[in-house]
């Protein structure tokens, strides 16, 4: 199944949808701390697209906070990766560099899912929880 049947799956509603293509600089900018991750990047990602924002308003479930969590928004994004290409390590740093927990459609066939929670020593910030991958097929 490929990221845009299974986003057809999921039945959105229209309000939700962005279809928004991720430029490779933000993950560049926020999600490559080393070099070798940096030429990942540039060199893994054919396409990465900004597909449904999953809020209150557009999908009509409340959002969620807990002393650890807070779900206010879920990004659902879907990537294409070239041949070749650390499938794994690309979604690890594709979770890091956004700032909201995420639903990873990939064009491996993989569905991933990573949380985000409070950071315990700097107020304000999100920490990456690690992806929660599941295998659709």
């Amino acid at each position: 199944m490929t990221p845009d049947e299974l986003l057809a799956a999921f039945a959105l509603p229209g309000q939700s949808l962005v279809n928004q293509r991720v430029a490779k600089k933000h993950l560049l900018e926020n999600g490559a701390p080393t070099a070798a991750d940096k030429k990942l990047i540039a060199d893994g990602i054919e396409d990465l697209i900004w597909a449904a924002a999953l809020r209150p308003g557009t999908v009509g479930i409340p959002a969620y906070e807990d002393a650890e969590r807070q779900y206010f928004e879920i990004a659902v994004l879907t990537v294409t990766y070239r041949d070749k290409a650390r499938t794994a390590r690309l979604r690890e740093l594709i979770h890091r560099a956004i700032p909201y927990p995420v639903v990873l459609l990939g064009s491996d066939g993989l569905l991933s899912l990573a949380e985000l929670r409070h950071a315990q020593n700097e107020a304000g910030k999100t920490v990456y929880s690690g992806p929660r991958k599941l295998d659709h097929e």
